[in-house]
């Protein structure tokens, strides 16, 4: 494994773990809650921009039925991700 791939997988993984806690406000208290959604919006965009080479093939390739789900999937989940940061403002 090369060491892109695996500053990706850890960077999913702590966004993973990050979301988790962030959903823990009434234990962690706003303060946290709010720290800890500034990191995941940062790793969220440092996410976006290492796999910047997806936007670009989605549109080049053909697809199945699956990869199509799974296209509108990714996409609805940046459209809510971007919406929950702007809300967060």
């Amino acid at each position: 494994m090369n060491r892109k791939m695996l500053f990706k997988l850890v960077n999913d993984l702590v966004m993973t773990v990050l979301m988790l806690i962030a959903m823990a406000y009434y234990i962690t208290g706003n303060t946290i809650h709010e720290v800890v959604g500034v990191m995941v919006l940062l790793l969220f965009v440092v996410h976006n921009s290492l796999n910047r080479r997806w936007y670009k093939v989605i549109i080049k390739r053909t697809h199945n039925l699956r990869s199509i789900l799974q296209i509108v999937i990714n996409l609805l989940f940046l459209v809510t991700m971007v919406l929950m940061m702007i809300s967060a403002c």
